[in-house]
C-alpha cells in the first residue's frame, strides 16, 4: 500500500495537469477565456497568452475579446515585461476609458513607465515625463482610487530623481568653475522642486539634496559672481 500511494499521487497529478492544459476541439469564447484564466492563475503565462490570443482571433467581436486584452496586459505586468505592459495598458486605456477597471489600468500604465526608469539620476530620465503625466492623470481622473496613496508615493520618487538630476548638473558646472552655467539649474531646483528640499532645521531624514536655505545662499552667491563677470 505504501508503494501504491506515490503511484496514485503521480496519476492524479498527471490527470490534473492534462485537464488544466487541454481543451476541446471547438471551444466557445467563454470556454477559451475560462481555460486561459485558469492557466494564468497557475502562472502558466505563455500558455495562457496563447489561449487569450486564440480567443481574440476567433471571436474578435465577442465582449470577452476586450477582457482578453486586459488579461494579456496583466500577464505582461506580472512577468515584469514593462515595455509590453506599457503598450498593452495604453491601448486598453485609450479604447475603453469607461471600463470598470479603468482605475487599475491607468495606475498600472503609469507604474509600467515607472519601472523602466533608472534608479540613479546619472542615467537617461526621458521617460520620467510620461511617467509623471500618467500618475497625474490617474490622480485627476480617480480622486477616490484605492491606489491614490501609492500613486503619490511613486510620483514623488520620480520628482526626487529629477531634482537629483538638476543638482548633479549644477554641481558639475560648479566643479568646472562655471557658476554662470550652474545658476539656471540651481534656480530650477528652487522653483520646481522646493517642496522636496529639506528645510534648514531638518535633521530627521538624510537627503542628498541641499537645504532650501543653503540653496538660496548659493543662488545669491552665483548671481553676485555673475554680475562681476
Amino acid at each position: 500500500m505504501t508503494q501504491l500511494f506515490p503511484l496514485l499521487l503521480f496519476f492524479f497529478f498527471t490527470i490534473g495537469c492534462q485537464s488544466l492544459h487541454s481543451i476541446g476541439d471547438n471551444p466557445s469564447a467563454e470556454e477559451l477565456f475560462q481555460h486561459a484564466s485558469k492557466l494564468k492563475e497557475k502562472s502558466y503565462y505563455q500558455e495562457s497568452l496563447n489561449y487569450f490570443r486564440k480567443l481574440k482571433s476567433r471571436f474578435l467581436y465577442s465582449r470577452l475579446a476586450k477582457e482578453a486584452d486586459l488579461e494579456i496586459a496583466d500577464i505582461y505586468f506580472s512577468q515584469e515585461e514593462w515595455k509590453k505592459s506599457t503598450k498593452a495598458y495604453w491601448k486598453f486605456s485609450e479604447l475603453y476609458p469607461q471600463h470598470p477597471k479603468a482605475d487599475l489600468v491607468l495606475f498600472r500604465l503609469a507604474l509600467s513607465y515607472f519601472h523602466q526608469l533608472p534608479s540613479t539620476e546619472d542615467r537617461d530620465l526621458s521617460l520620467s515625463q510620461k511617467t509623471i503625466f500618467y500618475f497625474n492623470r490617474h490622480l485627476t481622473l480617480f480622486p477616490k482610487s484605492p491606489y491614490r496613496s501609492e500613486t503619490k508615493k511613486y510620483k514623488k520618487e520620480v520628482l526626487n530623481l529629477l531634482a537629483q538630476k538638476e543638482w548633479m548638473i549644477a554641481r558639475f558646472h560648479l566643479h568646472q568653475g562655471k557658476p554662470h552655467s550652474a545658476l539656471p539649474y540651481v534656480l530650477k531646483l528652487m522653483n520646481d522642486y522646493s517642496f522636496l528640499l529639506p528645510s534648514k532645521d531638518t535633521t530627521e531624514k538624510h537627503s542628498d539634496l541641499p537645504s532650501l536655505k543653503k540653496l538660496k545662499e548659493l543662488a545669491k552667491e552665483l548671481k553676485t559672481t555673475q554680475k562681476k563677470i
